[in-house]
């Protein structure tokens, strides 16, 4: 209980419309992606449940959360639909308009890596080139991997979903994305571990090119002579800095 000298705060309080038309409203491209499958399961709630919960939106009608939730109402044929209108975010800046999104939908449904790089990549140029490179090399490289490769951090620190990350060396790292996405095409999926891949990225990230060069050549080697250290996740890591240790002591 509070002493009777301290004050509390007042906490903002927005505006209740239980029937704003829904053309009024602005979607926005720094949410997530809709998934339909989600968007469904809305609609199945609604015709249960009716509205148990507005969707939040800003003064100007951005969508805040409830994407979804506006996704089954349309689906349902509805006109209107009830919203909590704030005041105090300002839907112009980006960036505050994207936090305020990933604030409230992570309550709901927790935001995925890709999310963020989708989310963040009208504003932050290489969150923009790292989609596109993910998307063009899926097949053969992970999303977190292709994180580490441009980012070198990965996908779970506060920075990246921040939208903070910058890449320092594209050059460097579209190497070492071309030798990744080579090797896994030319070995597979089953020899070409993700997480060795990863211990391979960690290793090379911020290598000048000869060493780097080095270490996909050393990799290669042991996945072309099927050695069992290629696909170990205990002794990959430390044959590989064996590797540079040696070729850096002869240079």
């Amino acid at each position: 209980m509070k002493k009777a000298t301290e004050t509390v705060t007042e906490l903002k309080r927005g505006k209740y419309d239980a029937y704003y038309p829904i053309s009024k409203l602005k979607e926005n491209n720094v949410n997530r992606d809709c998934v339909k499958s989600h968007s469904k399961k809305f609609q199945k709630k609604l015709t249960t449940n009716n509205w148990m919960m507005p969707i939040v939106i800003s003064e100007k009608g951005d969508i805040l959360e409830g994407h979804h939730r506006l996704d089954g109402a349309k689906g349902l044929g509805q006109t209107t639909v009830p919203v909590y209108i704030v005041d105090w975010i300002d839907t112009d800046v980006k960036k505050q308009h994207l936090k305020s999104i990933i604030s409230l939908n992570n309550g709901n449904r927790a935001w995925k890596p890709l999310d963020y790089l989708k989310s963040y990549r009208g504003e932050n140029k290489d969150y923009k080139f790292v989609l596109n490179a993910y998307n063009e090399n899926l097949k053969n490289i992970s999303l977190g991997n292709i994180i580490i490769t441009f980012f070198g951090g990965r996908a779970t620190t506060k920075s990246y979903k921040d939208g903070e990350y910058q890449i320092e060396n594209k050059e460097s790292a579209k190497y070492v994305l071309r030798r990744i996405v080579g090797i896994s095409s030319k070995f597979g999926k089953s020899k070409v571990i993700a997480y060795c891949v990863r211990d391979m990225i960690e290793l090379s990230y911020g290598k000048s090119h000869a060493e780097q060069e080095y270490l996909f050549d050393k990799y290669d080697e042991l996945l072309t002579t099927e050695s069992p250290l290629a696909t170990s996740v205990t002794d990959l890591k430390p044959t590989m800095i064996s590797y540079i240790n040696k070729f850096n002591d002869k240079q």
